[in-house]
């Protein structure tokens, strides 16, 4: 359980009620994992300074500029999410896969016949996934001490307008599921729950998410003198994020009032929560070769400018006995849609180096500086509450990724590990916290086959998620929140495939 002063700004379930945004969802679309090609993620993304990787289109564009000759390439990859989910002493593990598009992508390079100065142009054309949100998880519980019908009966006694998306559902009327009525004598609402003083039903909740976001990447690239190489990206990125849980309790009541003085015999809430846009970036970069032996990068990534869209809609169904049938009664809210507003993501700084032993192989560590702080909504006079959440529960992040490839001939062995600093400030937790202020922490590896013309990579990757807080909902009688912690692990296998030319 979670007091309820914690985290109220970033609560998916509980701002207010209303269909509105929160401070998770800047930090949650500010975030970007390793992905691209195969070859990129066994190296956990560190090609900021070597290039020749497409991949690098959407880290540091200067990459682009390392081809020598055209190439396409395509990978696919297979993610299966884990989520361990604690709550009330006992842990619930459940398991997600899922098929996706990592990077397809196409380079065209014109050689120049020049010995000094401009000795290539290149035209790259990429889509590369950055993030991926899905996973699965469930709780239950067989002896519950309080109900989501009495966080809805407290706040309808608390005299706040009645939400259609949440105890409106619950009301004996002509568009409610009846768990909740109203009694006149004393002008109080009751449930079966408080009305009897009697709980220890059980109770499960599973909760999903799904979707990502990916970049369409358009660059340039330009190599002078092989010394310097330059590239430049536009961004357009597509965004996708999908959450629902259902809420399921069984009380099997057999002598309470209920609906028409039936018996609830059980009930189910459902929601159904969506974000989509797309937006829109600049990044340029540089990689710099001293000597043969080493390659020095620097990139630089303007903020993402996302216009957003955002729907919900939740629903109700409740299961009454009488004394010779049993009825189920549905209540189902409005679809509701908000306007396009935007979304504007942080500055991103990136610094990177490269030791390359000629076709022996290499070592390369890159770093990220983001101040996640610096995301937020607008236009501000509409969001400012939350955007003033963002800055408060948000600082300035270290993301730091490191990796090496060793060729045997013609197949190449390829390792890496990432750390991705953790976007909470301090005031994020509260004292006594069972939440992990560590980032997250991803290992990776892969092997690879070079032909004259023709390659094939493959890369496994294992990711470390820190725990969260999910908020159920809050429990009147000890003013606290029912929060389970989830902690969830991604493993992803991935397989580029591609030809040059």
């Amino acid at each position: 359980m979670k007091k309820l002063n914690i985290v109220l700004i970033i609560s998916v379930l509980h701002i207010n009620y209303a269909l509105s945004q929160n401070a998770e969802d800047a930090l949650r679309f500010s975030q970007y994992y390793s992905g691209g090609t195969a070859r990129s993620m066994a190296l956990s993304g560190a090609f900021g300074a070597l290039g020749g990787d497409v991949s690098t289109l959407s880290t540091n564009p200067a990459g682009v500029a390392i081809y020598r000759s055209s190439e396409f390439m395509l990978t696919p990859s297979l993610n299966i999410s884990n989520t361990n989910a604690l709550f009330d002493g006992s842990q619930f593990k459940e398991n997600y896969s899922h098929f996706n598009l990592d990077n397809i992508g196409y380079v065209h390079t014109w050689n120049i016949a020049k010995e000094t100065g401009l000795k290539s142009l290149n035209f790259g054309l990429a889509y590369n996934r950055l993030s991926n949100f899905n996973s699965d998880a469930y709780v239950y519980h067989a002896n519950m001490p309080s109900s989501l019908l009495d966080d809805f009966t407290d706040r309808l006694n608390s005299g706040a307008d009645i939400d259609p998306f949440y105890e409106g559902l619950a009301l004996y009327d002509e568009w409610g599921a009846g768990a909740i009525w109203y009694d006149e004598t004393d002008g109080r609402y009751y449930n079966d729950y408080d009305w009897r003083g009697q709980y220890g039903q059980a109770m499960k909740r599973t909760i999903g998410r799904s979707g990502g976001i990916g970049e369409y990447a358009i660059s340039l690239g330009a190599n002078f003198n092989d010394k310097i190489y330059w590239g430049a990206t536009w961004g357009i990125h597509s965004l996708d994020y999908r959450e629902f849980y259902t809420h399921q309790e069984f009380p099997g009541f057999s002598d309470g009032r209920g609906l028409n003085n039936a018996d609830l015999d059980q009930f189910s809430f459902h929601e159904n929560y969506n974000i989509s846009g797309w937006g829109m970036n600049f990044k340029t970069g540089v990689i710099y070769r001293p000597i043969n032996l080493l390659r020095i990068g620097v990139a630089i990534h303007t903020p993402t400018a996302y216009w957003l869209h955002t729907d919900k809609a939740t629903d109700m169904t409740a299961i009454y006995n009488y004394p010779s049938s049993q009825e189920s009664v549905t209540a189902e809210s409005p679809v509701a849609n908000t306007d396009k507003y935007r979304l504007t993501t942080p500055w991103r700084f990136q610094g990177s180096a490269a030791v390359v032993l000629g076709s022996l192989g290499l070592i390369s560590l890159e770093a990220e500086f983001v101040d996640y702080s610096g995301a937020h909504f607008r236009p501000n006079a509409d969001w400012s509450e939350v955007n003033a959440g963002v800055s408060r529960i948000a600082k300035s992040a270290v993301n730091l990724k490191a990796g090496t490839e060793w060729r045997l001939g013609p197949v190449a062995l390829r390792g890496g590990a990432a750390y991705y600093g953790n976007p909470h400030s301090n005031d994020f937790y509260d004292s006594g916290t069972e939440l992990s202020k560590d980032g997250t922490l991803s290992f990776s590896g892969g092997i690879g086959f070079k032909g004259r013309s023709f390659y094939a990579d493959i890369a496994y990757v294992y990711t470390k998620f820190p725990n969260y807080y999910y908020d159920m909902y809050i429990d009147p009688a000890i003013n606290q929140w029912l929060s389970p912690v989830l902690q969830t692990n991604n493993s992803k296998v991935a397989v580029t495939v591609g030809v040059k030319f």
